[in-house]
């Protein structure tokens, strides 16, 4: 089931991310063992005449290599499908994902599935206030000795890592954010965006270590969002923003969006009747004065014959926005210039037509007025107390979704989720657009404090809060709007395998006799019932498979077993499947009834005789036909 993972774990180093990604790159670099050939990288560079910097800028932390070791290691948990929920009228169709989990397994798993496909990434992570609001809580599971052998630290270095556990410090932080940033930027599609917001506590170490994890080619903006009031116990000054950084995966590709002017007036008429509005002939802002652009200077001639020239406010020498051939030539000559009297001057307009103007402009960075509609706010959704106490405003999550250029089809994604605020938006504006976005949320099933608010509701972990919440959001928005979108969500939970499952993982010997009387696939069942080992363990393997979370998934009847199928893949989990069964599978398959290209099989399942007559079957099939073999432990 997970085996290859524990397995593959065993040789993760802090670099193995990276070397993976050279090799896929440059494979000509590396010998047949896996060894860099830095003398013929070296001799391609000196080819092209590429400097090659010895000295770098970049932050550097206490617990950075670990974080990036953390990053290269492979999830260790199974996928549990909520089947009740996930079945239900309302759930069964959506493509909407919420996940109750560590977002760092949950990102691992994602990967999987959907990496280079979500167009836009927005997260609140807790900010590190030095308030309780943030501390490293990592189980490690690592000593000392394996911190110095595994990761390469000295024994010092690797005691003072194991110490982060429980502090708030900035390495806490980074260390905690640093492995979850590198595996988003390898979710986002080419043209996506990435979101993050936080405040003054580490907006600087989180600008370096995005510079460093997107490239800093790739930054977009700093986005300012105005509170609604400052905090006054702060020590000097009242604090009235947060911010919001923003990166696209490649700026070059990235497809943002623009905001739609509203109400926009149209004063003037010309003498065909065409209404128009007018906007400075001359320019304004940066470099505007005629020292600037000389070739900008130069006289029109005005309604009364005279020279007008371009004049700043302070009476200095300005320039035009266009050269004087062709663009103001034609602009002058086709009647495009309105010119209007400014006491005894005139002063020089371009004529913007409403049939041909565009009503889009690129927002702004600048977020000041985004709160929610009544009928959005927490409270409004819930009776008072509102279950939790610092939701970001709906309007403002919005605000940022528009900035991102989503599409019907495109992926939203939230892995710090809590009370649901990204996936309300994202109905919301769905609701407003008519797109139909996928949204996939994730959140660690924390337990709230005693006297926490969602107590007095009956909630007693933050996804709880979130989940609800979207229940509520999406009813009331379908009430609102009556919108044909995705209203549901698919509920799925990560979590280590039972320790009967791993022991069966650790002990299995397929050559033995005797361990297949006993149904081995039943040790993977969650023990609060919510699914069957099968639909663990087939959930975890067609997101493994690149299948997604959503798949669809038939049976093909074989002799007396049901083999199930998701495109391309063909999966035996259960035992029960014998030689007329395969006898049934080649037919079908050699026939072209039956199109897949691997199949996969749970040894657990399968009698050590039965493996070796699939193998040697696939292996000898008629026209050529190619199925490849996978035995999953």
């Amino acid at each position: 089931m997970i085996k290859n993972e524990l397995e593959n774990n065993e040789t993760v180093v802090p670099n193995t991310r990276e070397l993976e990604q050279l090799k896929k790159a440059l494979p000509q670099y590396f010998d047949r063992g896996g060894n860099f050939l830095m003398d013929k990288f070296q001799s391609m560079l000196g080819e092209s005449k590429v400097d090659v910097s010895k000295e770098a800028y970049e932050l550097n932390f206490l617990g950075k290599s670990y974080a990036k070791y953390l990053a290269g290691l492979a999830t260790e948990t199974v996928i549990i499908p909520d089947v009740e929920h996930n079945n239900d009228a309302r759930n069964k169709d959506s493509e909407n994902i919420y996940i109750v989990g560590d977002n760092l397994d949950a990102l691992k798993h994602l990967k999987n599935s959907y990496k280079g496909q979500i167009k836009c990434v927005y997260i609140d992570p807790p900010y590190n206030t030095g308030k309780g609001d943030f501390a490293y809580n990592d189980t490690f599971g690592f000593t000392i000795k394996d911190l110095v052998e595994k990761v390469g630290l000295d024994e010092g270095e690797a005691e003072r890592v194991l110490d982060l556990q429980g502090r708030a410090s900035h390495s806490a932080w980074l260390t905690f954010m640093l492995p979850r940033l590198i595996i988003a930027r390898e979710l986002l599609a080419s043209e996506g965006v990435f979101f993050i917001s936080v405040d003054d506590n580490e907006q600087g170490n989180l600008r370096l270590i995005c510079d460093e994890i997107f490239h800093e080619n790739n930054f977009v903006a700093q986005i300012v969002r105005k509170g609604t009031g400052g905090k006054q116990d702060s020590t000097h000054f009242a604090a009235k923003h947060e911010y919001v950084l923003a990166y696209a995966k490649d700026f070059n590709q990235a497809q943002l969006g623009l905001d739609i002017v509203e109400n926009r007036i149209y004063p003037h008429v010309d003498d065909d009747g065409r209404a128009y509005r007018t906007q400075l002939l001359r320019k304004w802002g940066d470099n505007d004065r005629r020292e600037d652009r000389s070739n900008l200077y130069y006289p029109i001639p005005a309604p009364d014959g005279t020279d007008l020239f371009p004049v700043r406010p302070d009476g200095s020498d300005g320039c035009w926005r266009w050269e004087k051939t062709p663009t103001m030539s034609d602009a002058l000559d086709s009647g495009m210039v309105h010119f209007e009297k400014d006491g005894s001057s005139w002063v020089a307009y371009q004529k913007i037509y409403e049939d041909s103007d565009s009503n889009e402009k690129k927002f702004g960075t600048l977020i000041e007025k985004a709160d929610d509609l009544s009928v959005d706010k927490l409270e409004n959704l819930f009776q008072e107390p509102k279950p939790f106490k610092y939701p970001k405003p709906v309007g403002f999550v919005k605000q940022l979704l528009k900035r991102a250029g989503l599409d019907s089809g495109d992926i939203i994604l939230d892995f710090f989720s809590g009370s649901g605020s990204t996936a309300h938006a994202a109905y919301r504006l769905g609701a407003e657009t008519g797109h139909k976005f996928k949204v996939i949320t994730v959140q660690l099933p924390e337990v709230l404090e005693t006297k926490a608010p969602g107590r007095s509701h009956g909630f007693e972990t933050i996804d709880e809060i979130g989940r609800e919440r979207i229940k509520r959001a999406a009813d009331k928005v379908k009430e609102d709007t009556g919108a044909d979108i995705d209203y549901g969500f698919k509920l799925f939970r990560l979590e280590e395998p039972t320790l009967q499952a791993l022991d069966t993982i650790e002990k299995f010997d397929p050559s033995q006799t005797g361990l297949f009387d006993i149904d081995r696939v039943e040790d993977f069942a969650p023990e609060d019932g919510t699914a069957t080992g099968k639909d663990v363990i087939l959930t975890t393997w067609l997101n493994k498979d690149r299948q997604g979370l959503t798949p669809n998934v038939f049976t093909v009847k074989l002799d007396s077993y049901e083999l199930l199928v998701s495109d391309k893949y063909a999966y035996i989990i259960d035992p029960g499947f014998d030689s007329s069964d395969l006898v049934k599978l080649v037919e079908l398959l050699e026939e072209g009834e039956l199109n897949i290209h691997y199949l996969i099989c749970l040894p657990y399942s399968l009698t050590f005789s039965s493996s070796r007559e699939i193998e040697a079957a696939l292996s000898s099939m008629k026209n050529n036909q190619t199925v490849k073999l996978e035995m999953r432990y």
